[in-house]
């Protein structure tokens, strides 16, 4: 697997023959993360020792045929975690009750064409969007999330960025803004009067309009503005290629 970290083999803490293995049903939906209580891990040798309880208690107590995680992690370098292989890949677990014979992956959707993507990324992706674009307790207009990459819902994130920015500028005439494009513009929209101060009223109706946390970041601010030192300065007689 590209970019994968190394998984040490069974051979590395002395794994005892299996009994039996069955092929799990790919592709997989499911990672499951279990953390067994261990003994302190000091190094590699404690920790392959460990793992070895594992195995003899699973295969010994329980009766199951091999130890039961596919994986293994250890903090038994530096506290940098190692990878030791159970069952591996390709066999069922038998430490999550369920979930053995599920995947890591599930059917996506992009630009409205079908991919597999993983499960728990693709969950917390559209919780991340619920929690920016307020929705994740209504969803009045019933806004599909599942495809992050359509244009519906580009256009969407656009507009609710839009409002909000529009709403908090209005109120607390928020700064950097795009209407503020040269040095200039900045001073005077910081002496504008801000609604907040004005109207607290209003100000509070407005703020009632704001939909999760986006903006748009303001691309414009201070772009017509000359940023070249004056000439009649130091930095203005130096050449131009000092400061490129």
């Amino acid at each position: 697997l590209l970019d994968c970290p190394t998984i040490f083999s069974r051979f590395s803490w002395n794994a005892r023959p299996y009994k039996n293995r069955s092929n799990v049903t790919l592709p997989f939906k499911h990672i499951d993360v279990l953390t067994p209580p261990s003994s302190p891990i000091i190094n590699q040798q404690s920790c392959t020792r460990e793992i070895k309880i594992f195995q003899d208690y699973h295969m010994d107590e329980r009766g199951w045929d091999d130890i039961g995680y596919n994986f293994i992690l250890c903090n038994d370098k530096e506290d940098q975690q190692q990878i030791y292989m159970g069952r591996g890949w390709t066999y069922i677990g038998a430490h999550c009750k369920g979930y053995n014979n599920e995947s890591l992956e599930e059917d996506g959707r992009f630009n409205g064409q079908s991919v597999r993507v993983g499960k728990f990324c693709s969950s917390w992706r559209k919780k991340i969007f619920e929690m920016l674009l307020g929705i994740q307790f209504e969803n009045p207009n019933n806004i599909d999330i599942a495809d992050p990459v359509s244009d519906e819902f580009y256009s969407y994130f656009q507009n609710v960025a839009k409002n909000n920015t529009l709403i908090y500028e209005e109120v607390f005439s928020t700064m950097p803004t795009n209407r503020a494009r040269t040095f200039a513009q900045v001073n005077a929209y910081n002496g504008m009067p801000k609604m907040k101060d004005t109207d607290p009223i209003e100000a509070q109706q407005k703020l009632n309009g704001i939909q999760g946390f986006v903006v748009e970041y303001p691309l414009y601010f201070l772009d017509e503005e000359n940023y070249l030192p004056s000439w009649t300065t130091p930095e203005g007689i130096a050449p131009l290629i000092i400061w490129t």
